[in-house]
């Protein structure tokens, strides 16, 4: 635990040398002890203040931004029967139909002109396939009124087939999927409603995508199974597909995750999978990246949060909005099966009764909650609403319990302890292709 100096900065020892000062909205800077001397004294300058009050302008940018990410589940069908599915998808009927189309784009028409991506998810969405061509094609016909700027599916692909990808190149589509490890952790985790092994279909439809030019990555989901296994059957996984990135996510208990009563992480678990994975990638030099740890990574070299689930406050209900094949609309696709999330009628909604039916996720700001105020590492940090009634049943985080809380702050001192070595330094500025912007710093770089 570090110290707090209020609205100024909090300060954590690193090494013997260097001290961490940061403040509540993302500037930092390592110091050693006599200039650590002079920011506790507040001997400093009008520059220090002007960065202070910058960077707070820029933390809380997103709970003024419209959304920007619109998710559309068109079914809950799905072929897959995933133990984790936080939808709680398989065999039911419920889907989007025709009908349904003129309220979705009235709906989009009403929101602000941002630029926007649409999501299309299910269930399996390629078994609604009739609906997603009508959609996707609706869409188009409004593309510039609606300032889309892009449109993807996320699909198991294990249906994925010449006539699906000839549709998707037509409009600019890409696709995504997931994809949990090697065949053993794979088809334990994500096997056909018949029990059948799903991994070596999966294989064939990535590269299918891939050649087409319509793929765009995947997502692994971290269950006590992929923690004991560890990240670089996962990343080997993902070389030979020839993919360039991994991303994941550790297991949420909500949907079939919840009913199953499957166990959850613990920090400490998804705090050694992570460095693990960064540490064999940097080790072997290998080309690929860890999206997971370079969003969490991203909140360091800069104040704009340009990952939503990485917001310091939630982005559910403010920078994204869900559709679901029952007709509602809810604040994020995740939170689909949690019954205490208030729901709107399709039928009925319009943007400013959705702002103000969604504003109480606004009240769940990171300082209501305990000890973040005097966390030196709150200004990277975030809140996820399905995260917290994973953990607690509740949208309310409470910090001390929380394994998520634990995980984070060790990652985010390994990153401060790694940017004090050169060598950590390079990579890092490789990896995100240049150094902190500067203006973001209390006083000065430490490099």
């Amino acid at each position: 635990m570090g110290i707090t100096l209020g609205a100024i900065s909090n300060i954590d020892r690193l090494n013997d040398n260097y001290f961490l000062v940061t403040n509540p909205w993302g500037s930092w800077t390592a110091v050693e002890k006599d200039e650590l001397s002079k920011i506790i004294k507040k001997e400093i300058s009008s520059d220090f203040l002007k960065k202070l009050l910058y960077g707070c302008c820029k933390f809380y940018e997103n709970l003024v931004n419209p959304p920007s990410l619109i998710i559309i589940a068109i079914t809950r069908e799905c072929n897959l029967a995933c133990k984790y599915c936080h939808a709680d998808s398989g065999s039911g009927k419920e889907r989007l139909e025709e009908k349904d189309i003129p309220k979705i784009i009235k709906l989009l028409l009403q929101l602000p002109q941002n630029s926007k991506i649409i999501e299309i998810q299910g269930g399996e969405p390629l078994i609604n396939f009739r609906f997603l061509k009508q959609l996707v094609q609706s869409i188009w016909k409004v593309r510039h009124a609606i300032n889309l700027s892009g449109i993807r599916v996320v699909s198991n692909l294990t249906l994925l087939e010449m006539r699906h990808i000839r549709f998707f190149q037509k409009y600019g589509i890409m696709v995504s999927t997931s994809l949990d490890g090697p065949d053993y952790i794979h088809n334990s985790q994500r096997p056909f409603l018949n029990g059948k092994e799903s991994f070596e279909i999966l294989k064939r439809k990535i590269k299918l995508a891939q050649g087409y030019g319509v793929f765009a990555g995947t997502i692994a989901t971290l269950t006590k199974d992929t923690i004991k296994a560890g990240p670089i059957p996962l990343i080997e996984t993902a070389i030979s597909l020839n993919l360039k990135n991994i991303f994941y996510r550790p297991l949420r208990l909500t949907g079939r995750a919840r009913k199953k009563d499957l166990s959850g992480l613990n920090g400490r678990e998804i705090f050694n999978f992570v460095k693990n994975s960064v540490e064999f990638i940097k080790e072997n030099n290998l080309d690929i990246r860890d999206n997971y740890f370079l969003h969490h990574l991203s909140n360091v070299w800069n104040v704009k949060r340009n990952y939503m689930c990485n917001s310091a406050t939630c982005g559910a209900g403010i920078n994204q909005i869900a559709i679901s094949y029952d007709d509602t609309i809810i604040p994020c696709d995740a939170m689909r099966s949690l019954s205490s999330v208030p729901r709107l009628e399709l039928d009925e909604i319009d943007y400013p009764s959705w702002v103000l039916s969604f504003s109480f996720f606004r009240q769940y700001p990171r300082e209501i909650h305990p000890l973040c105020d005097m966390c030196p590492y709150s200004g990277f940090c975030n809140l996820c609403m399905t995260s917290n009634f994973s953990e607690f049943g509740s949208f309310f985080q409470y910090t001390p319990f929380s394994e998520l809380c634990k995980f984070k702050k060790s990652l985010f001192r390994m990153i401060f302890e790694y940017l004090l070595e050169e060598e950590w330094r390079e990579t890092f500025i490789k990896w995100m292709g240049g150094k902190p912007w500067n203006p973001y710093f209390l006083i000065k770089p430490p490099f």
